[in-house]
């Protein structure tokens, strides 16, 4: 039986501009928030935080059909964690979308202290959840991410929509049936 190891994807369409530094130059663990508010853009700028989070927060939505998707997983007793590079502010997107629903927050750099796609990251996951690579099915948006699952052995899907993600994890032996995604 395959272990859904890692589901990630974009919670929102839009991306950051360059002038954010979220953890760029340097690891979040253990950053306070007021501390990433000071140093998340890099010429330290005054601006509104609240304003900011609330902005960030209401763009945070299920990219079509991943929330199906994510249901017929849990429904089928796959274990999912997340594994993200979000800083201490992933808790807007649990307070949002309650991803917790479906998966673990277990592997949060901001907890962890390392990042995708640091290979260490990937063996500490394998650690963590005593399972073979083989066995984990690592999702992500980005190809580097993806590639470097795969270097640690696991097996890799590099994240388009929910509809190819679906097809891709029944090819790679997943028990995901379409009508499940449909019960939300």
């Amino acid at each position: 039986m395959l272990n859904a190891a890692g589901i990630i994807f974009q919670a929102s369409v839009w991306s950051l501009p360059v002038h954010f530094d979220w953890g760029t130059r340097e690891n979040c663990k253990n950053m306070l928030r007021d501390e990433l508010a000071r140093k998340f853009f890099k010429d330290g700028r005054q601006f509104d935080l609240e304003g900011l989070k609330l902005c960030m927060k209401r763009g945070y939505h299920y990219i079509d059909g991943v929330d199906g998707l994510l249901y017929a997983l849990k429904q089928n007793n796959y274990e999912i964690h997340a594994l993200t590079n979000y800083p201490v502010w992933y808790e807007m997107i649990e307070e949002k979308l309650r991803l917790s629903a479906y998966l673990s927050w277990t592997f949060c750099s901001c907890i962890t202290g390392k990042r995708k796609p640091d290979p260490e990251f990937y063996v500490e996951v394998l650690h963590y959840l005593e399972v073979q690579p083989s066995s984990c099915i690592f999702i992500d948006d980005r190809v580097k991410n993806v590639e470097a699952a795969m270097d640690a052995g696991m097996v890799g899907i590099h994240f388009k929509n929910a509809q190819l993600l679906h097809e891709d994890l029944c090819l790679h032996g997943a028990d995901v049936l379409a009508n499940e995604m449909d019960k939300i």
